[in-house]
């Protein structure tokens, strides 16, 4: 039996994009050898993404959407991009070049999220 017909559902849709290179890898390969601040600053990077998961394994999804949506968590998070934006500056922009290619990747979901939920208002 298929997982949709055991969730109950008609199909499940994949809204992911994978012909975006997300460059967190070589983000982390740069960390690695820089400069004790840049260092700390992964370091943080590195909890917070500890705390994110342990959070997507325990709540629910109601409560992931509250979560996210809430104003100082939304303004964390983008200061969390700033904070780190000057790293490699001059050199790869290798932060820089990450934070976009993250969202880059996060629009192009959007935009197929988007596109189905107008096929369902139709």
């Amino acid at each position: 039996m298929s997982y949709n017909r055991k969730a109950g559902l008609k199909s499940v849709i994949c809204y992911d994009e994978r012909n975006v290179h997300w460059k967190g890898a070589e983000l982390r390969e740069y960390m690695a050898k820089e400069t004790p601040e840049e260092r700390k600053f992964m370091k943080t990077k590195k909890k917070l993404s500890k705390e994110t998961s342990q959070r997507n394994k325990s709540l629910s999804l109601g409560q992931l959407l509250e979560f996210h949506n809430n104003p100082i968590e939304d303004r964390d998070n983008m200061n969390l991009y700033i904070m780190g934006n000057d790293i490699g500056v001059g050199q790869e922009f290798i932060d820089a070049d990450a934070a976009t290619s993250s969202w880059h990747h996060n629009f192009r979901m959007y935009a197929n999220i988007q596109v189905q939920a107008n096929r369902e208002l139709k």
